[in-house]
C-alpha cells in the first residue's frame, strides 16, 4: 500500500483491477492506493473490497471503490469532497459518487451532461435509490459491516459473496447495498437522517 499524506481529507482509493492507482490524486488530499493485480482476468470486487477492508476502517473516513477505466483528470476533488460532506443534513452519504461525463453513462442521473441544464442545473447532490458500482465513495464502517452481511447470508446454503465468486461475477451488488446502507445507518448507527446513497 503507498501513502501519501499532505491534505485534510483521509481517502483510501481502492482499484481491484490495478488501474487507477497510478492516478491517486493530485488534489493534495491524504490518500492511499490499494490495487489488486493489473490483469484481464476476473477479480472479484467483492474480495478484493475485503482485503482492503481489514486496513482501511480505522485509518480513514472514505473509501473510492474505483474501476480501471475512471479519469480523475480535470475532477474537481475539493468540490465533491465540500458536497460529499455538507449536502445532507444527517452527514455525509454512507455511499456516494460523482456524476461521470463520459456519455456512455445509461443512467441520466449519472451523466454529467444531464445536470447541465434545467432544474438539476443549481443542485449539487441528489439522493437516489441506486448507485452503480463504478466510481463510489464509501463509509468505511458500512462496507466493513456489508461485506461480512455477504459473508453471512447465504443463497442456497453457500453465502452471497461465495456465490458471487462461484459465478465470477460482480452483478448486483450495486442493486443491494443501497437498501443495505439504509438498514444500516437505522439499525446500527441508529441515524435516521443519515443519507443512504447520493450523487
Amino acid at each position: 500500500i503507498h501513502a501519501v499524506h499532505n491534505g485534510p481529507c483521509s481517502v483510501c482509493l481502492a482499484d481491484p483491477r490495478g488501474g487507477s492507482c497510478a492516478k491517486c490524486w493530485r488534489a493534495g488530499f491524504d490518500c492511499t492506493c490499494a490495487c489488486g493485480p493489473r490483469t484481464n482476468s476476473f477479480v472479484g470486487k467483492l474480495i478484493f473490497w475485503r482485503s482492503v477492508l481489514r486496513d482501511v476502517r480505522s485509518r480513514h473516513e472514505a473509501l473510492w471503490l474505483v474501476d480501471a477505466d475512471i479519469s480523475f483528470t480535470h475532477f474537481a476533488m475539493d468540490r465533491f469532497y465540500c458536497a460529499w460532506r455538507c449536502a445532507f443534513r444527517g452527514g455525509s452519504p454512507l455511499l456516494a459518487q460523482p456524476v461521470v461525463r463520459q456519455p456512455t453513462q445509461d443512467f441520466w442521473p449519472f451523466r454529467a451532461d444531464s445536470w447541465r441544464v434545467g432544474k438539476l442545473s443549481s443542485w449539487r447532490a441528489l439522493r437516489l435509490p441506486f448507485l452503480e458500482q463504478q466510481v463510489t465513495v464509501a463509509d468505511p464502517g458500512f462496507m466493513t459491516w456489508f461485506v461480512r452481511a455477504l459473508e453471512e447470508r447465504s443463497f442456497g446454503g453457500e453465502s452471497f459473496i461465495d456465490r458471487y465468486m462461484s459465478l465470477r461475477t460482480d452483478w448486483g451488488v450495486d442493486g443491494t447495498w443501497c437498501g443495505a446502507a439504509r438498514e444500516y445507518a437505522d439499525r446500527v448507527l441508529n441515524q435516521t437522517e443519515r443519507v443512504d446513497c447520493a450523487l
